[in-house]
């Protein structure tokens, strides 16, 4: 099913006058158009439509010697448009007034108005067109017009005695700032600029189906670059089927894989939940021996070890099917082989632990040091420690880490840091009320002491506030702990998010105040979001194309959730109006 992709196919430019079949059958309409009024035979005319037409004279205007128009107005092209206006104009008619009325003489009423009009339908004969119907005017170019800006910083701007020529192309309706048309691809390195280009600067993203479709569209140009991007989309999506498939087209159209093809299939299975499945068959690859030596492969990598830190993707749990048992061909009861029990359930803790402890003894000799040893292997190493609830191990990883850091950080390694101290307001499940609050904030507060280029942020505060769901009053001191971090690190920390979760506990407590005044910051953060959306576009905006290489953005850039935010705001209001009668625009 390619035709989802159609939008995202090129096509060519079509010209404001061209020698086009449409351009001819208008010609074609004005010397042989017979004008039949439709109406007539349900209702009768009172009066005779006049059989005259409203002619529009054009006058010339003296035009200068040299003109930068290629569209000054000459006598003879004036006599070809006044021409094309003899012809009969469907729509109102104009009728004599009569005389002695008061008022413009010119100008008929309503009443004259609507008792003239009648709905006219042009007839004309395909069979009658010429050959001479398919040219252009003449002195008229075909091509369209030159269009020049308004005023151009630097030069002079038109004056009211020039002629209409000019000040009929001062007016620009070019867009503002740089375009990109996409072109059709002929190279597989253009196929993969036009991918990252639809992935990470158009706005709005296509579809994961529309991008599968437009891939599939050029098979010739398809590398293993290519679907291991669609595979990484698919997975983000949660899309297991379109995984899949992809997998299965890959293997049809003998495209070999990669390094980074074998760590999707792996993250495939065990996002999917066959966490057991993806072991097996990750362990028989290294215990099979290597062809043209007797000995087994090297060591699990690194990246793939890290792959099993993972879990279960949220929300995803598939119950088996009832029969486990099914009968072959051969009409023979076998089990399902294809039966699998996910064993993330509500008793985690024992197979998470277990897990660990699997790792552990088969992690990768050659880890890096402290201080080289990127955010992202800490992160998942102290996931891994946190699900198995060792928050004393996670904690003295993370603070011997942030202490082995250099002094400057690049802000994405600082914010990828700030993820690692997430996970430790996330996972602190010891207690529950104000004192679940005050020991996250101080745990917190440790560790933001550890680095200095290390900045809370809106989903900081976003975090820490969820900490207040079993506490008394936790409106009141949920507004407290955002005045208080606004005072400490800037009115950056509050954004929409922070202020709907502040909405949601002051909704528990009864706070109807506190309601209506964070409803009302919203509406005006909203109406200033719009506006500067509109500005934007339409003073065009900075647009981030062209570039001379193509970037493929990281996911939070890519999918900031604005539509799941949305939707929760619309829960938020809804229950406000319910419960307290308050209206949250």
């Amino acid at each position: 099913m390619l035709h989802r992709a159609f939008c995202l196919l090129p096509s060519s430019p079509v010209a404001a006058v061209a020698t086009t079949s449409t351009y001819a059958a208008g010609r074609s309409w004005a010397g042989h158009s017979v004008a039949t009024p439709v109406g007539t035979r349900y209702r009768k005319l009172t009066r005779t439509a006049s059989k005259s037409t409203y002619k529009r004279n054009i006058t010339v205007t003296t035009a200068p010697a040299k003109s930068s128009s290629n569209f000054a107005l000459t006598p003879s092209r004036v006599e070809d448009l006044n021409r094309l206006s003899d012809c009969k104009v469907s729509g109102f008619r104009r009728t004599p007034h009569p005389a002695g009325e008061k008022g413009n003489p010119s100008r008929p009423t309503d009443d004259q108005l609507y008792k003239a009009c009648t709905l006219n339908v042009t007839y004309f004969d395909p069979d009658l067109l010429a050959d001479c119907d398919f040219d252009s005017i003449r002195g008229v170019s075909s091509q369209p017009r030159e269009i020049i800006s308004a005023h151009i910083p630097g030069t002079r701007p038109p004056r009211t005695g020039q002629p209409s020529s000019i000040l009929m192309n001062a007016v620009s309706v070019s867009p503002v700032g740089p375009s990109f048309r996409l072109s059709r691809p002929t190279t597989r390195y253009a196929l993969r600029k036009n991918l990252i280009y639809l992935v990470s600067i158009r706005r709005p993203t296509p579809s994961l189906t529309v991008l599968v479709d437009y891939h599939a569209s050029y098979p010739d140009l398809q590398t293993t670059w290519s679907y291991n991007l669609l595979i990484a989309l698919a997975l983000r999506h949660v899309s297991f089927g379109v995984t899949q498939m992809l997998f299965t087209e890959m293997r049809r159209s003998k495209i070999k894989g990669n390094f980074e093809t074998w760590k999707l299939q792996v993250r495939s299975l065990i996002q999917a939940g066959f966490w057991d499945r993806a072991w097996r068959q990750v362990m028989e690859t290294f215990n099979n021996p290597i062809s043209g030596n007797s000995g087994p492969r090297h060591e699990m990598p690194l990246p793939i070890w890290l792959e099993f830190c993972r879990s279960l993707r949220k929300g995803i749990l598939r119950k088996p099917p009832k029969a486990r048992w099914i009968v072959n061909e051969q009409q023979e009861v076998m089990r399902n082989a294809a039966v699998e029990t996910v064993t993330e359930g509500p008793d985690t803790l024992l197979l998470n632990r277990a897990r660990q402890q699997l790792l552990f003894r088969h992690r990768p000799t050659h880890m890096p040091d402290l201080a080289t040893t990127q955010p992202n292997i800490i992160y998942h190493i102290v996931y891994l420690l946190m699900q198995s609830q060792q928050g004393d191990g996670a904690l003295l990883l993370t603070t011997s880490y942030l202490r082995a850091l250099p002094r400057k950080l690049r802000k994405k390694t600082a914010m990828r840091c700030l993820d690692i101290i997430h996970l430790h307001i996330t996972f602190n499940r010891t207690t529950r009320g104000l004192h679940k609050l005050y020991e996250t904030r101080k745990t917190l507060n440790t560790l933001l002491k550890l680095h200095r280029s290390l900045r809370p942020t809106s989903s900081t505060l976003f975090l820490l506030l969820s900490t207040l769901r079993h506490a008394k009053r936790c409106g009141t001191v949920a507004n407290n702990v955002v005045r208080a971090f606004k005072a400490e690190w800037g009115s950056q920390v509050e954004d929409g998010r922070v202020r709907r979760r502040l909405v949601t506990l002051a909704l528990k407590e009864g706070r109807r105040d506190l309601v209506k005044h964070i409803g009302k910051l919203e509406t005006e953060a909203c109406r200033a979001t719009r506006l500067w959306t509109f500005e934007r576009g339409v003073l065009g905006g900075t647009d981030r194309w062209p570039f001379k290489r193509v970037f493929r953005y990281p996911g939070r850039k890519l999918f900031v959730k604005n539509g799941k935010e949305r939707r929760l705001w619309h829960r938020v209001q809804r229950r406000a109006w319910l419960k307290m009668g308050v209206k949250i625009k």
